[in-house]
């Protein structure tokens, strides 16, 4: 193809660094990008609905009302099914009614709700203690708590997750499309200045020397000396204009590759290593600890605390619920323990139940490590080979060389080594033996070796 054609203007490493480089960085950000939409990886990035998930204890949020709240009370044993989802309500709905000031008792529901300390022997007056929570009113007569979020479980963990996948299906696809646009940019640069500074075209020269091998002795000659003429006349009107900007080209591209290295080294992988990290330390007992602590701070008391922001911390909490129970003409008084939460709410939580086939963020995450680290490697290969090649061209043409071409001026030096490069050893000699190089006129015909 036209495009993979190697210029007769360019050696080895300049073919190396703008077409198989960027190509294979250009293969890679299509595969980055194609990755997230294979089956084996998409069931993961979608949420899956839960209809009831647990509730951390551990992590409270603000909320703007005063959440609903359920029971879960100790009942006796003679309690049936349906006596205690009564329980349970009514004390539920007397826990409610008292985050709104409202005495359960008066109000004819019957249960009322008592916070005795669990080392405390109960009262028969137990009047004062009495369960009033201390809600602050913020506004007119909107009241703020802090209480639990069924969403929060999962918060933290669903954050880390969208960041891998940000990094999995965008960033990476894209810092790789712009590591391969870097490696270009040079190339196009010089090609852009070459054209304008209108130095030799040693592309087109040595492209027609190259033609010319199918003809005659006497008119490879000619068309030896015509370009060598050509190219003379070249070499007086802008002398240096070639080479310079072929070291110019040398040193952007020195500089484009260490410029990704430290990006990739210093952003790109740290930043896969740090996602892979947090991935592989989600603790999902980490909240049962929080959940045992509060319990027994609730236990001795502790339902309600006073925060630095003057909201309350609704914990859960175990209080005494009175209930009264009508059987026939008797009325029965039970007094269950109980403990109430926010209602369980339908979230969106990430299933952590991989589907049979499909890949976890957490092996994604490690198999784009190591996609840095092959891109790493193989821009500090890119990085030896490019300064080494920038070394060696000062040599060739700022150093004062020995040989045939001693004598000849620095943009036919560099002729010369594009034409031992990439036209083989008849083109070199007709240029390199060549007097129109110190000719004024440039009219003089090469004389080529015998």
């Amino acid at each position: 193809m036209a495009a993979l054609r190697r210029s007769l203007a360019e050696d080895k490493v300049d073919h190396y660094n703008h077409i198989w480089s960027v190509l294979f960085l250009l293969t890679l950000a299509t595969v980055t990008w194609l990755l997230p939409l294979s089956p084996h990886v998409q069931p993961q990035s979608q949420p899956a609905a839960s209809s009831a998930s647990p509730i951390v204890i551990s992590q409270v949020v603000s909320s703007k009302r005063i959440p609903r709240f359920e029971a879960q009370c100790w009942c006796p044993v003679e309690f049936t099914g349906s006596m205690e989802a009564y329980a349970q309500a009514t004390c539920g709905a007397a826990y409610n009614l008292a985050l709104q000031g409202v005495d359960a008792g008066d109000e004819s529901i019957g249960a009322s709700l008592y916070d005795i300390p669990m080392d405390n022997l109960i009262p028969r007056d137990k009047s004062n203690f009495k369960f009033k929570p201390n809600v602050i009113k913020s506004g007119a007569s909107t009241p703020e708590v802090k209480v639990n979020n069924p969403q929060s479980l999962y918060t933290k963990q669903r954050e880390k997750r969208d960041s891998a996948r940000y990094f999995i299906s965008t960033k990476t696809p894209f810092a790789l499309f712009l590591l391969a646009i870097c490696l270009k940019i040079p190339y196009l640069v010089w090609s852009l200045l070459s054209t304008l500074a209108g130095s030799i075209n040693i592309d087109q020269t040595l492209s027609s020397a190259k033609a010319g091998t199918g003809l005659s002795h006497e008119s490879r000659r000619q068309l030896h000396s015509e370009l060598a003429s050509a190219a003379a006349d070249k070499v007086r009107t802008c002398s240096w204009i070639s080479s310079g900007l072929y070291l110019l080209l040398k040193v952007l591209m020195c500089v484009a590759v260490i410029a990704e290295l430290v990006v990739v080294h210093t952003s790109l992988l740290p930043q896969a290593r740090s996602l892979e990290d947090d991935l592989n330390t989600e603790d999902p007992n980490s909240d049962m600890v929080a959940f045992v602590n509060t319990a027994l701070d609730a236990m001795k008391g502790a339902a309600y605390n006073k925060s630095t922001d003057d909201k309350v911390h609704l914990l859960n909490q175990i209080l005494l619920c009175e209930l009264p129970i009508r059987q026939l003409q008797n009325v029965q008084t039970f007094l269950l323990q109980c403990s109430f939460r926010a209602e369980r709410e339908p979230v969106q939580m990430v299933d952590s139940t991989p589907t049979a086939g499909a890949q976890s963020p957490q092996g994604l995450m490690g198999m784009y490590v190591s996609l840095y680290l092959i891109v790493q490697t193989f821009l500090v290969a890119l990085t030896v080979v490019n300064v080494s090649s920038l070394l060696v061209w000062l040599l060739k043409l700022v150093a004062q060389p020995c040989g045939p071409t001693a004598s000849l001026p620095v943009d036919a030096r560099l002729l010369v080594y594009m034409a031992q490069e990439n036209a083989g050893p008849e083109v070199v000699a007709a240029f390199s033996h060549s007097r129109v190089w110190e000719k004024g006129d440039g009219k003089e015909s090469i004389p080529l070796s015998e």
